[in-house]
């Protein structure tokens, strides 16, 4: 495989192989059939914009090995992941500030970072399911684009799963940048609300962290709404390629989202 002798396979992540190098390097390792709807070379231009940054572990490699993408860093045996950290209103201040640090991303005029669309994304996703699990029909009748129209671009990362920020000699980094496009930052705010907020009382610290309008906080609820529909059809075309369970435990936990609404 690649450049890279392999010391060990881990078990790490749902959507990639992960592996750990002989000389005690993480490599991250594409699965072909994610190439429908991750675009490694838009990630590769994400990348060339913040890899200097300290947002993000250092980069040691990237590039594509035939139809795979890879991406090599440090390995970090004492990495910890934000799923084991308790969630403080201490913890939710730094996301908060590494993200906006995110948005304030300089993007370089000769970059060609895409655009995040919503409607295509959904439609890509959707029209690759052999057999949809889930009718979700009623559901996407109540989506409206017009209220995802974002008034201002900025870098986001698009996929705040606690899996995404870590933790390494307690000081919080983004990784994982597969997503990550020119998009509505209030886009950010609903995924990491939705993917790992639990209670009501961290929402609304959480929105507080962003000072937002009632109005901005009723387009952070629609982009959740939007999110809910779009991994569900994202787990479902994931299920079918892998047979894992863990699948349909997000479409299950996608959908009682939904059917709070």
């Amino acid at each position: 495989m690649m450049k890279y002798q392999i010391k060990a396979k881990l078990n790490l992540g749902i959507t990639n192989q992960n592996y750990q190098s002989i000389d005690n390097l993480f490599i991250r390792y594409s699965n072909t059939f994610t190439n429908l709807f991750i675009d490694h070379q838009n990630e590769i231009f994400v990348l060339e914009q913040i890899k200097n940054a300290d947002l993000t572990l250092p980069i040691v490699d990237y590039g594509y090995d035939g139809d795979h993408f890879f991406l090599v860093t440090p390995y970090y045996p004492t990495l910890q992941s934000l799923s084991t950290v308790k969630l403080t209103n201490q913890v939710l201040n730094q996301v908060a500030t590494i993200i906006k640090q995110l948005w304030e991303t300089k993007i370089n005029p000769n970059n060609q970072t895409k655009t995040f669309n919503p409607k295509q994304f959904l439609i890509t996703l959707k029209t690759a399911i052999c057999k949809q699990l889930v009718n979700l029909a009623p559901y996407e009748e109540k989506l409206d684009y017009l209220k995802l129209q974002p008034t201002e671009l900025v870098l986001c990362h698009n996929d705040l799963n606690h899996g995404n920020l870590v933790f390494l000699n307690q000081k919080l980094y983004l990784i994982d940048f597969e997503y990550a496009m020119l998009n509505d930052k209030f886009f950010d705010i609903a995924s990491f609300a939705s993917e790992t907020l639990t209670t009501k009382a961290e929402r609304t610290y959480w929105f507080n962290l962003f000072n937002l309008t009632s109005q901005q906080q009723e387009k952070v609820v629609a982009w959740m709404y939007y999110q809910n529909i779009l991994w569900i059809y994202w787990a479902n075309y994931m299920y079918e390629q892998t047979k894992q369970k863990i699948f349909l435990t997000i479409i299950d936990l996608k959908l009682t989202n939904l059917q709070k609404k």
